[in-house]
């Protein structure tokens, strides 16, 4: 199983530039550590509750954001998700 992530670019370059976090007291995963968190999530549902989930919402920080992903599509053992923004 994989979960690919459509819109990478736009998904790193929001967590990964480090001026983004810089006058705040949040300490961001990077993009590749919520990554993983996002495919834990994802193959936890598929494998105990049998079902895709559509929308995926995965800690970014220590605080209380979030980061929002979107179901796509899936074709074979890889299921398409889209970044769309954070929520705090």
């Amino acid at each position: 199983m994989k979960v690919f992530v459509t819109n990478k670019k736009y998904f790193e370059a929001s967590f990964d530039e480090p001026s983004i976090f810089e006058n705040t007291k949040r300490e961001p995963l990077t993009s590749s550590q919520i990554h993983k968190n996002l495919f834990k999530k994802v193959s936890n549902q598929i494998t105990i509750d049998n079902s895709i989930p559509l929308c995926v919402l995965t800690q970014y920080d220590n605080g209380d954001g979030l980061a929002i992903f979107d179901f796509i599509t899936k074709k074979e053992d890889i299921y398409y998700y889209q970044y769309s923004t954070t929520v705090s």
